[in-house]
């Protein structure tokens, strides 16, 4: 599989599993905060665009933004435990699937040879 391709599955996913994230929650918390989310989900769009162009400037704001969410959903994890939300619960269990989902997506964009290719055909890096 190309970079191209490789980054056109990332930026896709990036848009999908941000309105998995809105809907479930927007569920959980009986629709608080629906404004901040909504603007992430265009800023998100947005960056998926330039992901799409091939924008080397957006592969290290999404990569490295990633890797920063990474590191706040396992803290938000962690204090669960401080709560009464379960660390197992659904919320629990998405925290989880949030830092796997951006470590995935950090390790495409930043370390991927191929993608690295796409984005700096002279270079490897």
């Amino acid at each position: 599989m190309s970079g191209e391709q490789k980054t056109r599955i990332v930026a896709i996913a990036l848009i999908l599993f941000s309105l998995v994230n809105i809907v479930l929650l927007l569920s959980l918390t009986s629709g608080a905060s629906l404004v901040p989310r909504a603007i992430r989900f265009i800023f998100t769009c947005l960056l998926s665009f330039f992901l799409f162009r091939g924008a080397s400037w957006s592969r290290w704001f999404v990569g490295i933004s990633s890797a920063l969410g990474v590191i706040v959903s396992l803290i938000t994890w962690f204090g669960l435990s401080s709560t009464h939300i379960s660390m197992f619960s659904i919320l629990g269990i998405w925290m989880v699937v949030m830092a796997v989902f951006y470590g995935w997506v950090a390790f495409m964009l930043l370390i991927d040879k191929d993608v690295s290719q796409h984005f700096n055909p002279r270079s490897a890096f």
